[in-house]
């Protein structure tokens, strides 16, 4: 059976990737989720309300190609929303 010997160190402790460290992802900050009948969704109208499933002061995923990768707060950074993260998640969920 093959082991998994970790690789030389990058600059922040994670492994150096070289330049697959200069790849850009997109990660998606999932506030919350909803489901709703088909029906419900084909009424909303500009100033509809739809309830999430999460409540004020829950974290917020982080995503990373549909893989949740870490948790954090909302925060706001000159003037923009921002995430700080609380929590990064294990590769096994």
């Amino acid at each position: 059976m093959a082991t998994h010997e970790p690789g030389p160190k990058g600059p922040v402790g994670g492994p150096d990737l070289g330049n697959l460290g200069q790849v850009s992802v997109e990660v998606v900050a999932v506030l919350g989720r909803a489901k709703i009948p088909v029906q419900r969704l084909l009424e909303l109208r500009p100033g509809a309300v739809v309830a999430l499933e999460r409540y004020l002061g829950e974290p917020v995923d982080l995503e990373v190609g549909g893989v949740l990768v870490a948790r954090g707060e909302v925060v706001v950074v000159d003037g923009r929303y921002a995430v700080r993260i609380t929590e990064l998640v294990a590769e096994d969920g």
